[in-house]
């Protein structure tokens, strides 16, 4: 599946490889052909991407990475502090 995606990937740069370079080819010849074929080259390179699909398993598990950090630091202060017992107010 992910060599599927990395081979329609590298159709893609190469189809705009070749764009790019048709194009500076087409500047570096006459600016009135430029501009006749500009329009047509903006059409071909306006290709809409297809929103990515997220393959199963590889999202991760949100709320054990993503959870109430303070309550997590709180609580892993509580084993690291020891409560004392005194009578003076800090």
């Amino acid at each position: 599946m992910m060599k599927e995606k990395l081979e329609e990937i590298n159709r893609h740069i190469s189809a705009l490889s070749q764009t790019i370079k048709h194009t500076e080819e087409m500047m570096k010849g006459n600016d009135v052909c430029f501009l006749k074929e500009f329009p047509v080259s903006m059409e071909r390179v306006q290709i809409s991407q297809p929103d990515p699909q997220t393959p199963s398993g590889a999202l991760i598990h949100v709320p054990r990475y993503l959870g109430n950090l303070s309550f997590g630091v709180w609580k892993k202060m509580q084993n690291i502090v020891q409560n004392s017992e005194s009578g003076e107010d800090l």
